[in-house]
């Protein structure tokens, strides 16, 4: 297995230009991923700012997004940003979403954590921490996507 793509299903009431929603803009950043398959059965393209887990069994990385300040045009960016990194409740909501993912990553072998970057996107503010993990032992890609997506983690 060389590539695996997880998208969530999101029903709309329109057509789609596929290819258009592949090449648009959408987010400039280091885990940001546009992506588009297709064959004789189905079709799907998509955007998202959050790239889940990239590498392989001996080594991957996973990006964790939780906790979000929508851009105001009133506030300069670096007063923003400062409020985003000290406000209590942010850094709760990020904290509580990445401690399953670090446990369970822990569980597969040696982790490395850069926690809490301030990931600035067009209009938001997010709060992004980055794990590399290294296997005890290269396992399967399915105990590795498991470590990813701990049970009942969102």
């Amino acid at each position: 297995l060389e590539r695996l793509t997880l998208a969530r299903r999101i029903d709309i009431d329109r057509a789609l230009d596929l290819a258009a929603t592949f090449l648009a803009d959408g987010s400039r950043h280091a885990c940001a991923r546009n992506f588009y398959f297709g064959n004789e059965c189905i079709r799907f393209a998509g955007q998202s700012p959050e790239l889940l887990a990239e590498g392989n069994t001996r080594c991957f990385h996973t990006h964790k997004l939780s906790g979000t300040y929508r851009r105001v045009d009133d506030l300069p960016l670096a007063e923003l940003t400062r409020r985003f990194q000290a406000d209590a409740r942010i850094r709760a909501e990020h904290h509580s979403s990445t401690a399953a993912i670090e446990t369970s990553l822990q569980m597969l072998g040696d982790v490395d954590v850069t926690r809490f970057q301030v990931m600035e996107l067009p209009g938001l503010l997010h709060g992004w921490s980055q794990f590399t993990t290294r296997p005890r032992q290269p396992g399967s890609t399915a105990a590795c996507l498991r470590a990813v997506f701990p049970y009942g983690m969102q």
